[in-house]
């Protein structure tokens, strides 16, 4: 790419000659023609070198270094959750049927108008939902830690997401 004088290109210098501008070569790849630095019509000419950020084998065990714990095992739980398809929780509308999934946070047995209910909070990274099985004391392997899918009509009550009696799956 040949550029005009005054278009950002570099010389020292007088005389006539080629100007090469800077963004002749953006690219990794090496230019297109090598001269010998012997040219005339080269000679006293500067040649951009570009560097290109490029990512070490380090980087990674850096990163994970750097950052806490939480954001660690919320992106791989957010990553998780893509993987099965699952509805993001920023993204349920009430009063449809959603299927979500993610790792359970809580596990509460509240009574509701006096019969035994079991709340199980979800969380997928991003938000968070809560399955209520009424009727129920506990469910064998709902734990907090434990990775479930529940689908059902989730219903919104104040600031969090309700589905009651959904359909239940659990994650090894």
């Amino acid at each position: 790419m040949l550029a005009a004088a005054g278009s950002g290109a570099r010389r020292r210098g007088g005389g006539g000659g080629i100007d090469i501008a800077e963004e002749a070569y953006d690219t990794v790849s090496p230019p297109p023609v090598s001269l010998p630095t012997s040219t005339p019509a080269l000679r006293g000419w500067r040649v951009a070198v570009y560097r290109v950020p490029v990512e070490r084998k380090g980087a990674g065990r850096l990163k994970r270094l750097t950052t806490s714990v939480d954001e660690l095992d919320r992106a791989q739980l957010v990553t998780f959750c893509d993987d099965c398809n699952f509805t993001p929780m920023t993204e349920i509308v009430p009063r449809t049927e959603v299927r979500v999934g993610g790792e359970v946070r809580s596990v509460r047995m509240v009574p509701r108008a006096g019969a035994p209910a079991l709340e199980v909070t979800i969380s997928d990274g991003r938000g968070s939902a809560t399955a209520v099985f009424l009727g129920r004391r506990k469910i064998a392997g709902v734990a907090p830690g434990r990775r479930m899918a529940v689908e059902g009509i989730a219903g919104r009550t104040g600031n969090r997401f309700l589905m009651l009696n959904p359909l239940y799956t659990l994650f090894p």
